[in-house]
């Protein structure tokens, strides 16, 4: 059953004086007071556990974060933890997961949220759990999560299937604000590291162009991801990374009617609005994408994209 989500007290910090070890095999039976139950899943540099807060006395997901790709003294570890941290403390929404906690122990640093039972996006859209119906009803409440971080300065810049979790009720929590990146702030970003999923990632992200990012960004990724809903698969894919980001820079995505001559003509003209190359063609918000959403449920003309894309800054 999920957590709530609730607003976090300050991440308490505390930072190590060695340098993290990579991870390990083995899962830990605690991290800090938390006691783990279970490894929920990992990635290149991270692992997530299940694991009790007998504090609260609650069930709660952690993520651990090892160094990798530049994050190699445990200063800078914790600093991009702790930024995630506070990046998200700013988020109050009920389909975003907050940070309960954060800090770092035995050598890696750790962020924890509230445990959301359920599958990602991700696989049910492989495993074709979802009716389409349900989809576009998730898509419109992820669409006005997103919306919240954008008004708070925040654009995710890895919106992905795999970073949306479905609870039982198909009600969707959007996750990993890690690459998040504060408007204003100097991008983390170097040349060599495009910061993230090219399958997902807007034109201008794959151009590497990380400190002219709007909100177009995460529109062009939330468009990407209602083209798999109808495609079952992304946009563009091709063998390689480097070739795919080539495709998301200069080629136009195949009609979605190709994969479902049922398609409406209404969903195909919001999917094709979300994937304009050029960001100014693109909605004007990802709240307005979610009323073009509503109106297409509601079985309404969707109106566009409207005005030119401005700050909402």
């Amino acid at each position: 059953m999920a957590q709530a989500p609730r607003k976090p007290s300050n991440p308490r910090i505390v930072l190590p004086d060695r340098k993290p070890s990579g991870p390990s095999n083995r899962s830990p039976s605690f991290i800090d007071r938390y006691v783990i139950q279970s490894e929920l899943g990992r990635g290149r540099n991270s692992i997530v556990y299940r694991a009790h807060d007998p504090q609260d006395k609650q069930t709660v997901a952690i993520k651990t974060i090892y160094p990798g790709d530049g994050l190699n003294e445990i200063k800078e570890l914790a600093d991009a933890v702790f930024r995630e941290a506070e990046r998200l403390r700013q988020l109050a929404h009920k389909n975003i997961l907050a940070v309960r906690d954060a800090g770092v122990a035995d050598g890696y640093a750790y962020m924890v949220m509230p445990y959301v039972a359920g599958v990602r996006l991700e696989d049910a859209l492989r495993e074709q759990r979802l009716r389409r119906e349900t989809a576009l009803v998730v898509m419109t409440k992820v669409a006005r999560a997103v919306h919240h971080a954008h008004q708070r300065g925040l654009i995710h810049r890895d919106l992905k299937p795999g970073n949306i979790m479905l609870d039982a009720a198909n009600e969707p929590y959007v996750l990993d604000f890690g690459l998040s990146w504060q408007r204003g702030a100097r991008s983390q970003a170097s040349l060599q590291s495009i910061v993230g999923t090219p399958a997902y990632m807007s034109p201008e992200q794959a151009r590497g162009e990380e400190t002219k990012l709007t909100p177009a960004a995460d529109v062009y990724s939330l468009g990407a991801i209602l083209y798999e809903v109808v495609a079952k698969r992304p946009p563009f894919v091709a063998e390689t990374s480097w070739k795919t980001l080539q495709l998301v820079m200069g080629a136009a995505p195949e009609p979605l009617k190709k994969f479902d001559p049922a398609v409406s003509d209404g969903l195909e003209r919001i999917v094709g609005w979300c994937l304009e190359k050029e960001p100014t063609k693109r909605y004007v918000s990802a709240e307005a994408l979610a009323a073009d959403l509503d109106r297409l449920q509601a079985n309404k003309p969707p109106k566009g994209p409207g005005l030119l894309f401005r700050k909402i800054f």
